[in-house]
Order: structure tokens, then C-alpha cells, then sequence
């Protein structure tokens, strides 16, 4: 709400507001107001009644403003639920048992209000404990109203839905068409399960092991349809029973899980893929059959979200001859059914969001992660803000050399620009003292990898991790244009800071930040070379999208463009 908002609201609750938000409580549009010691839901709309009073000479009819404010004190609160499945429900409880359920657009910023006010009245109240009692659940709907259960209390017993059976696989729930017997079966150690119709139909479960997050190399969707594709061609033959390629991949594609029913909080990114089989034999009509594949990653597992587990299912059809087309079952709506009802049996639906803001503080999460925690869970480096004055200032660079990007200060208009964003960066390296926990002549492993983890962040930043108005490409196009126009100062910067977030360096050894040396020299120094490189593999990608290298050597020194190629295809970088 506005100030002068506010000002209105504090008239009819009559004491001093800090916040207010609009809400809806019953179906009816309200303030949610929070004062000092109590907070107001006040109407949006008054309604106003007729009442009779008796004056002694009979009854005489007056309009009467019944729809005051109601009060609540915070310390009468008993615990705050909100709901994972519905983003703006959540709902107060009082200790004398009563309650009501309010729906907030803005729901984060009236929780994190309420538990400053919150706070702030236990601390006036001379109490130590002042922790806002919020609890994640899971709302049940009865008879129209909204019960609260605790998701680590939730009834065990999924609903079952018509022509399913439930069956379970390793730690997760899945419902198989009636008609399917499952047999279980080991292979490599791991979960696997075949499920056996008695037209020929059959699928397999397999659930692999736990892994770190930090093991994967590629974005997901690279690396899983990377195992899609290879396993699609070992499927292939096994539906054909021999090593002939007479089977063709219809279809690889994403797909998006469309079911979550148990709230679980954790990230599911899945791969398909369709093959068509065709089965000839001597003397016998073709026939055909169908497969179908999908490769499921369960990311961010909680409590930490630095795990995850991969669950594949590969759907086979029996073969029918190639002249009943029509008999050949549809392969994909099942076993995206399948895929939609997979469900973890586990009754931890929550992350340690201390130990989370924690990692995020020390920059150890991959863009991935960034990005998930940051629009799922409002989770993000503390100073992130820092980095957001850099992007800032680069977006208005790039609207001064001539780029079509819109103005900074309406992107972000309560951020100040720095006036040197390479001081705000050694700012962000500095603070590797606190957050690390050691002092300025520690290990020196230790701040290199801190500082490295700094420049991926702000490449992330940078690259549409803080705004989509602003990419990689974005910055390589401004300091190009930058060149043509012969704006010196402004070329200075950029190739500067695309320098630094590429962050070449040998791998022992920091990242030396200097206007005059650039990738070329620090890239072809036998002795860096000899000592292993390092860079941010992300950025390498980009620029050589956007053809920045080769622009680069063609002015300064063409000859080295062949060798700078060779060398960073044969180099093998750490991970990120």
C-alpha cells in the first residue's frame, strides 16, 4: 500500500501502522495492518446496517457502521501455516483455538513484515524467545474449509485414483495401470522393477543412487537427454532381442512432471524419448512395436538440497504386424501417466533454509541452483544486492555505447550505479574473511576457489540470472559496438569485466585482474599452460556464441586464433 495508504488505515484502526497489504479473508477483500503490539484486518469496503433502538416512545429505525476493524494481539498467536501447494494461502492460529485463513499475493513480504512486528513485540515485552512460530503444511480441504496438516504428519495413504493400483519402488510411489503384475529384479545394485501386463505390455523402474549435485557437469537437460539417446539404442535391441538398428528415435524431448502429490519441494526435470521397432524374420510379415523412455531427475533433495537421484522408466510395446497399425497401444500418454504419478515415500518435505542461506551466502551453489532456490524459495546470496549495483552499471554502459537494452534506472530503480564496479568486486572477494572463517593468510586454495566461485556468481548475474534484460551476449554486442564507435573508456571496461568473468588463470594460482593483459596472453603462457588452465566454462561458451574471439584475434593477432581453438578444446577445466 501507499503512504498515504496508510495514512487512511491508521484513521480507522487509530494507533500507528508500519505495514499494510491487501488480502482476501473469507472471500471478502481486506487490509492485513500490522501495528506495534497487535495487528488489524480491516474491510475494504464498509458495510453499513440498520439497527433499532428503542427511545422509550417505540422503536426508531438508524443507520449504524457495524464493520469495524478486527484486532489481534501477536501475542496470542500460536503458530502461522502456510501452504506449499497454494503460493498464496496461509493461515493464523490463535491459542485460544480460533483461527482464520487469509490469501496474500505478496505472501512472502507479508511474512517476512509479520515476523519483524512480531519480533519487535516480544523483544518490547522483555521476551528472549522470539522465534515466529511458521510452519510449512499441507492443506486439507473438508467440507469446503481448509484444514492444516503438518506434511511430516500427512496420512501415509495416498488416494488411489480409478483403474490404478499403487505400487511402491525403492523410496518412491508410483500408480501402474490395473492389469500389471511387478516383479523385482537387481541390476547393478540398483532399484529396478518390471511390470508385466498379460498382452506382452511390460515397463521397468529403475532408481538410481544418491549422488551429489556437484557431480554433474552439463545443464540437465543435456546430460539427460544425453542418457536417454544411449539407453534408447540399448532398448532398441533388447525390444528387437539382437544387435540390429532396426528401430528409429521418433522423438526426444522434454517433459514437464505435471503432478506433485505430496507437496514435495524438491526440483523434477525429465527427458523423453519415442523409438519405432521394426522386426523382420525369414519368411514372416514385418512387425512393428513402439518404446518409450523417459529419464527423471529429482534435484535439491531436502533438507540440504545438495543431492540427487535419477529414477528411469522404459514402456515397451508387444510387436504387431506392420498391416494393423492401429493395434500398436499408445505408448507415450501411459507412461507419461506413470511418470506423472511417481511420488517420494520420504516424510522429510522441507529444507534446512539456515543451512541453505548459508551455502547461497558462500556462493557454493551452480547457476541451476541459483536460479531454483531463487524463484521457488526466495533464497539468495545476502549480497546479492552488491551484485546487482555491478549489473546495473554494465546495462547503463551498454545503453551509452548504443545497445538496445532498456534504461538501467527503470529496470533498477532503487539501486545505485557504482562508479567503479571492479571496486564493488574486490568488496565481494573481501568478504571471504568472514564468511570462510579464517583469516587474510589462510590457505591459499582456499581463497582461490573462494574467488572463483565469486566471478561464476556474478557471471550468472550477469548472464539474465538477476534480469532478463541483460544477457551474456548482451555485454559481448556493447563491447563491439563499443569498438566501432570508438568509445576508448567504455571498451576499456567491458573487455575488462568479460576477462574477469571468464577468470583465466592456471589452476594453482589466483586470478590476476589487469587492464593491459588480456585472455590472449594469460590463455598461451607456456607456463600456465604447463600448470593446467582454469575458466569458467559458461562464459567460454558464450563468447565463443557470440563470435568474440574470433573478432578479437583478427584485430590484435590472427595467427594465434588456430592454436587459442586447439588449446581450449584439449584443456580440461574444473567443474563449473
Amino acid at each position: 500500500t501507499s503512504q498515504a495508504q496508510l495514512l487512511s488505515l491508521e484513521k480507522e484502526a487509530q494507533t500507528r501502522l508500519f505495514f499494510a497489504a491487501l488480502v482476501s479473508e473469507g472471500g471478502e477483500r481486506k487490509y492485513l495492518a500490522l501495528a506495534q503490539e497487535s495487528f488489524f484486518l480491516i474491510p475494504m469496503m464498509k458495510k453499513k446496517m440498520v439497527v433499532h433502538v428503542d427511545t422509550g416512545n417505540g422503536a426508531e429505525e438508524e443507520e449504524d457502521d457495524t464493520d469495524l476493524p478486527e484486532e489481534f494481539l501477536y501475542e496470542e498467536i500460536k503458530e502461522v501455516n502456510v501452504d506449499r501447494s497454494d503460493t498464496y494461502l496461509l493461515q493464523v492460529v490463535f491459542r485460544d483455538g480460533e483461527h482464520f485463513y487469509i490469501h496474500a499475493q505478496n505472501r512472502r513480504e507479508v511474512l517476512d513484515e509479520f515476523q519483524i512486528m512480531y519480533k519487535t513485540d516480544c523483544v518490547m515485552r522483555g521476551l528472549e524467545a522470539t522465534i515466529f512460530p511458521l510452519n510449512r503444511t499441507n492443506f486439507v480441504f473438508k467440507e469446503g474449509a481448509p484444514e492444516a496438516k503438518n506434511l511430516v504428519e500427512r496420512p501415509s495413504e495416498l488416494p488411489i485414483p480409478e483403474g490404478r493400483k499403487k505400487c511402491v519402488v525403492g523410496d518412491y510411489t508410483l500408480f501402474v495401470p490395473d492389469g500389471f503384475v511387478g516383479d523385482e529384479q537387481g541390476d547393478r545394485g540398483d532399484v529396478a522393477h518390471t511390470f508385466r501386463a498379460d498382452d506382452g505390455t511390460y515397463f521397468t523402474v529403475e532408481i538410481f543412487p544418491i549422488q551429489d549435485v556437484s557431480v554433474i557437469v552439463e545443464s540437465d537437460e543435456v546430460d539427460l537427454k544425453r542418457r536417454v539417446n544411449n539407453h534408447a539404442n540399448r532398448s532398441g535391441r533388447l525390444a528387437l532381442q539382437r544387435d540390429q538398428d532396426d528401430f528409429a528415435i521418433l522423438a526426444s524431448l522434454s517433459k514437464v512432471k505435471r503432478k506433485n502429490l505430496t507437496g514435495d519441494p524438491a526440483q523434477w526435470i525429465c527427458w523423453m524419448a519415442h523409438l519405432h521397432a521394426v522386426k523382420t524374420q525369414p519368411d514372416q510379415p514385418e512387425m512393428i512395436g513402439e518404446v518409450g523412455i523417459c529419464h527423471a531427475r529429482r534435484k535439491y533433495l531436502p533438507t540440504k538440497g545438495d543431492i540427487f537421484q535419477d529414477i528411469r522408466i522404459t514402456f515397451f510395446t508387444p510387436f504387431v504386424l506392420r498391416e494393423n497399425p492401429k493395434h500398436v497401444l499408445p505408448v507415450l500418454p501411459q507412461l507419461e501417466e506413470i511418470v506423472d504419478s511417481t511420488t517420494s515415500t520420504s516424510n522429510i518435505f522441507f529444507y534446512d533454509e539456515p543451512m541453505i542461506q548459508k551455502r547461497a551466502d558462500m556462493f557454493a551453489f551452480d547457476e541451476e541452483a541459483y536460479l531454483w532456490f531463487d524463484i521457488h524459495h526466495d533464497i539468495r546470496p545476502s549480497r546479492s544486492d552488491w551484485v546487482r549495483t555491478i549489473v546495473k552499471a554494465v546495462l547503463e554502459i551498454a545503453g551509452q555505447v548504443g545497445c538496445a537494452v532498456p534504461d538501467a534506472n527503470s529496470v533498477f530503480p532503487d539501486d545505485r550505479s557504482p562508479d567503479d564496479i571492479f571496486e564493488v568486486i574486490r568488496d565481494l572477494e573481501g568478504q571471504g574473511t568472514t564468511l570462510l572463517g579464517v583469516s587474510g593468510d589462510g590457505p591459499d586454495d582456499v581463497f582461490i576457489n573462494w574467488r572463483r566461485c565469486v566471478a561464476r556468481y556474478v557471471a550468472h548475474a550477469i548472464d539474465g540470472g538477476t534480469t532478463p534484460e541483460l544477457t551474456m551476449l548482451d555485454v559481448i554486442e556493447a563491447e563491439d559496438a563499443a569498438f566501432r564507435r570508438d568509445m576508448y573508456r567504455e571498451r576499456v571496461i567491458l573487455r575488462r569485466f568479460i576477462n574477469y568473468l571468464l577468470h583465466v588463470s592456471p589452476k594453482d594460482s589466483f586470478y590476476e585482474d589487469s587492464e593491459r593483459e588480456d585472455v590472449i596472453d594469460k590463455t598461451m603462457n607456456p607456463d600456465a599452460q604447463e600448470r593446467g588452465l582454469f575458466y569458467n566454462s559458461r562464459v567460454m561458451v558464450r563468447l565463443l556464441e557470440g563470435n568474440y574471439f574470433k573478432r578479437t584475434f583478427d584485430e590484435d593477432r590472427p595467427q594465434l586464433l588456430g592454436p587459442f581453438y586447439r588449446l581450449i578444446l584439449t584443456n580440461t577445466t574444473d567443474k563449473d
